[in-house]
């Protein structure tokens, strides 16, 4: 008599699992094969929502791709050169929202396509980072090169609204790693909430 069995080895998207089957009498064991799962991609982004793996290379958009950009918007040129230049491709189905927040993660992001997408080896620092996320690669990217820290060190909290301090912060950074001068400061004790910017950003804003 056989028991219920056991999964011995997981199936992922591309190869098949292993279910192995006791003898409830002599101990002696069977084993059938699990089919893979196959890979997933609700949100339409070429990767796999399950493993992160590559599905096939992404499609340059257009503005006229986004249902929701007016082709007479204020913000039409700087969008455009945005989406021209690979920098953004919009939040998916055909959505771009250009009166929508950005986010920590789509600014490093933009940065990292600015840069060229360079390939990115070692470890990621952060425990929310997950693997094959759009904005895994430029996280780690940035951390390497000292554009960005965590939020404490082992978050990077990708999803959140990034502060007008950060973004300040952030490009300073950027534009140091790149070789641009950052020497010019302007007195920030003109504006009546100076006192509110964080030690770590009063450099950058008076660069910004």
């Amino acid at each position: 008599k056989w028991d219920d069995g056991k999964v011995t080895t997981e199936p992922t998207c591309t190869k098949a699992g292993v279910k192995t089957y006791t003898c409830t009498v002599c101990k002696e064991t069977k084993t059938e094969a699990i089919a893979a799962l196959g890979h997933v991609d609700a949100d339409k982004d070429n990767r796999c929502d399950r493993c992160g793996e590559k599905l096939g290379e992404d499609p340059k958009p257009t503005y006229s791709d986004f249902t929701d950009l007016d082709p007479n918007g204020w913000y039409h040129d700087g969008v455009n050169y945005m989406i021209e230049n690979g920098m953004m491709n919009g939040v998916g189905n055909g959505m771009f929202e250009p009166n929508g927040s950005v986010t920590r993660a789509m600014l490093v992001t933009i940065l990292y396509r600015q840069a060229g997408s360079p390939k990115v080896t070692g470890d990621n620092p952060f425990e929310d980072v997950a693997v094959g996320k759009y904005y895994t690669d430029a996280v780690v990217w940035a951390f390497q090169n000292g554009i960005v820290n965590g939020t404490p060190p082992t978050t990077f909290e990708p999803e959140e609204p990034v502060t007008r301090e950060q973004i300040a912060t952030i490009l300073y950074r950027y534009a140091e790693k790149k070789g641009y001068d950052v020497s010019k400061q302007n007195d920030l004790s003109g504006y009546p909430d100076a006192d509110k910017v964080s030690g770590y950003a009063r450099t950058a804003l008076a660069w910004a």
